[in-house]
């Protein structure tokens, strides 16, 4: 609109503005500049548009429709303090660690300390509810993940997909992505945080997955994402405790037998959907 104010061409601003606190504050900031919009939408969501800009200046642009702020102007900034303060805490913990050890870290903080949200409170969906409040739904899980290994330089990303309501799947699961030694595989930390025994075992059924694995409950993702193609780094398997043979299992239950240890045997992949 600038452009075309610069240049005297006339012009009407098709834009809907809807209710709440974005649609008041959008429309208070063209009331002051003397623009009116001839598509008010009352009744619409709210949302807001992100920028993210990479350190090479290049920018990207997502808009989230049904945005709103879940605290007071005066909380946010509050929380945001303290959540800075808490990232700072856990990962100077795991700052000397390799790649695959700050994502075992991670996995292994979310998993003894974060419990899944089965009412789905608000905050649940942030950062704020596994790091503050010790609760979270997968997408706040998630983007815990995130942010810490971001912090603690290990590639990351979230993964999203779709819901599924004739196989019973009403909602869409969120987990990550990550880059070890520059090979991407599938961390899925809230599946793995729902399997363990009340906090007293860590599973790592959903740790470093290739696409074939994960894709065995998981719907299809929505959104384009690294391929994950490398599945000889799945947990089990690097430590050695994944049997695909029955003569295997079998030998290790006497080698641990031997060692007067109990052995347990884990099925994989009969997680509930989350």
């Amino acid at each position: 609109s600038v452009s075309v104010r610069h240049f005297q061409v006339p012009y009407i601003l098709f834009s809907p503005i809807g209710q709440g606190v974005y649609g008041h504050f959008v429309r208070e900031e063209l009331k002051k500049r003397g623009i009116s919009s001839p598509i008010p939408s009352p009744d619409a969501e709210n949302g807001c548009c992100y920028c993210f800009v990479e350190k090479s200046g290049e920018r990207s642009f997502v808009s989230y429709h049904g945005a709103e702020y879940l605290f007071e102007k005066n909380k946010i900034r509050e929380h945001q303090k303290a959540m800075t303060a808490r990232i700072d805490k856990l990962v100077r913990t795991a700052a000397k660690l390799s790649e695959w050890e700050k994502e075992k870290y991670v996995h292994d903080f979310i998993c003894q300390n974060v419990h899944y949200d089965k009412l789905k409170k608000a905050y649940s969906h942030e950062i704020i509810g596994p790091l503050g409040q010790g609760v979270g739904v997968c997408e706040g899980i998630a983007k815990a993940v995130k942010v810490l290994l971001d912090e603690l330089g290990v590639w990351c990303v979230i993964a999203i997909c779709g819901n599924n309501p004739e196989k019973g799947i009403k909602y869409r699961h969120t987990w990550n992505i990550v880059r070890i030694g520059g090979t991407y595989y599938h961390l899925d930390a809230t599946f793995d945080n729902t399997l363990g025994n009340d906090k007293k075992e860590i599973r790592y059924d959903y740790f470093n997955l290739d696409d074939k694995s994960i894709f065995r409950d998981h719907e299809p993702l929505i959104a384009p994402a690294p391929k994950c193609e490398e599945g000889d780094h799945f947990y089990y398997r690097e430590k050695k405790l994944s049997f695909t043979k029955t003569e295997d299992v079998y030998r290790r239950a006497l080698q641990t037998a031997k060692k007067g240890r109990v052995f347990g045997l884990i099925t994989p992949f009969i997680a509930s959907k989350i």
